[in-house]
């Protein structure tokens, strides 16, 4: 079978989507089928590369992209600058540059006021172009778009209407019209025209997939019509290989308690605030000074959250910004609990919670909503300790330090079925059965 894969993020992007099909495209061409990816392209790819034995055709995204991926970039830098600079640039509000705020503010201001369907949508016209070369090359025997962004989904269902490829499969990663809590462009001005357009795409889709029940229950009662098309695939475990001699280390000691949170924050619905608050009353309370609250990954806008316990940063505190996928299992293989900041949204469940599980390591799940995936996806796991952010601080450091020192007493063997259902090779059959079921 020949693919096409519409995906703006790829490797060596460093993002879910990236990191879920970079895996799912190698897995099919591993097992005999042929791959293309068209996807955006970053600094230091050129715009053509063969990566386990997938064609990656990297598209450029235009003079606003551009500019985004730039402020972007300075934002994502705060774990590289030392803790001692960082104070010299008075404290992490020094961070961001003058110039950086400057620019974001105005890029907040106008550009991201008016484009629609999200911040990609340039990249539609390069992408399009390339696939359409694609497609009048080769006969393609199945079309993939994938979100976020949403705009992947426009690029192939204006491809679709114009080549009709035997089989589109839709796979949405975050959903886009009924979202609230971080609408991806202007609502008041596009609320209905997002809707239409999705529908739009449900109808003229072969096949839909989503990660969460949650999800496929909202898009069956706003898309009724399109139901019976709407699966259930799960996120995949994509981390490879152990840790390795001279991989990245975030030790800072003999042996400290790892704590470590990895991913994305922003202070609308992912905030640290609580697990901050928790933090500093454990190590008040507790005569362990070795317990360390490590971050890998961007913080956004959350340098004011981390402001008021600046004294713990660079000491107990350490903000290591984004690290090369290849990096994370060494990172992970090093931590003595896992942490999971949950949504305020309830069907949303974060892709790393499955390379927790499967890594077999202790988890702590802050959740704000009694509904909230992450708990569903986690009961019954034998290591879990699940906060709700409505608990007092004090309680739940003492939970915490409780949770910490039975840890020891864990049985490895305890976690070996969590890992099977979220494999590369069956999270890849689950969707061949969708596409060659049609």
């Amino acid at each position: 079978m020949r693919i096409l894969i519409i995906a703006y993020y790829y490797f060596p992007h460093v993002a879910p989507r990236a990191s879920r099909w970079t895996a799912l495209a190698e897995q099919f061409a591993k097992i005999g089928h042929q791959v293309d990816v068209v996807c955006a392209k970053t600094s230091t790819k050129p715009l053509s590369a063969v990566k386990g034995n997938v064609r990656v055709h990297y598209t450029e995204g235009g003079v606003f992209e551009a500019i985004r991926l730039k402020v972007q970039e300075s934002q994502k830098r705060v774990g590289e600058i030392p803790v001692e600079k960082r104070r010299g640039r008075q404290g992490l509000k020094g961070i961001k540059s003058m110039l950086g705020r400057t620019i974001q503010k105005a890029y907040n201001l106008t550009w991201k006021k008016t484009y629609w369907p999200d911040f990609a949508c340039l990249w539609f016209f390069k992408a399009f172009k390339t696939a359409q070369s694609l497609l009048k090359q080769n006969d393609f025997d199945c079309l993939i778009s994938v979100s976020h962004p949403f705009t992947g989904h426009v690029v192939g269902r204006y491809l679709q209407k114009k080549y009709k490829v035997p089989y589109w499969l839709v796979d949405i990663g975050d959903p886009f019209c009924f979202v609230e809590t971080t609408p991806l462009n202007n609502a008041k001005l596009y609320r209905k025209l997002n809707t239409q357009f999705e529908r739009s795409v449900f109808n003229e889709a072969n096949g839909i997939s989503v990660t969460t029940a949650g999800t496929a229950k909202i898009y069956t009662d706003l898309f009724p019509e399109s139901g019976s098309k709407i699966h259930v695939i799960p996120p995949v475990y994509t981390l490879k290989g152990p840790l390795k001699s001279g991989a990245l280390s975030i030790k800072t000691g003999p042996s400290p308690i790892i704590l470590l949170f990895i991913g994305t924050l922003y202070k609308s619905i992912r905030s640290p605030q609580f697990l901050l608050e928790i933090f500093d009353a454990l190590r008040i309370k507790s005569s362990e000074d070795r317990v360390e609250l490590h971050f890998i990954g961007p913080v956004n806008d959350c340098l004011d959250v981390f402001a008021p316990y600046e004294h713990h940063i660079g000491k107990s505190v350490f903000l290591h910004g984004e690290v090369a996928r290849e990096s994370v299992a060494s990172v992970l293989d090093q931590a003595d609990v896992l942490i999971n900041i949950g949504n305020l949204t309830s069907y949303q469940l974060p892709s790393k919670l499955v390379e927790y599980v499967s890594l077999g390591k202790p988890v702590l799940n802050l959740y704000k909503v009694p509904d909230d995936a992450s708990l569903l996806f986690l009961k019954g796991y034998p290591a879990v300790l699940n906060i709700m952010e409505s608990l007092d601080r004090i309680e739940a450091a003492d939970a915490l330090k409780t949770f910490i020192q039975s840890c020891g007493e864990m049985n490895k063997e305890d976690f070996t079925p969590w890992k099977e259902p979220y494999t590369i090779e069956k999270i890849t059959g689950k969707y061949l059965d969708l596409i060659v079921g049609q």
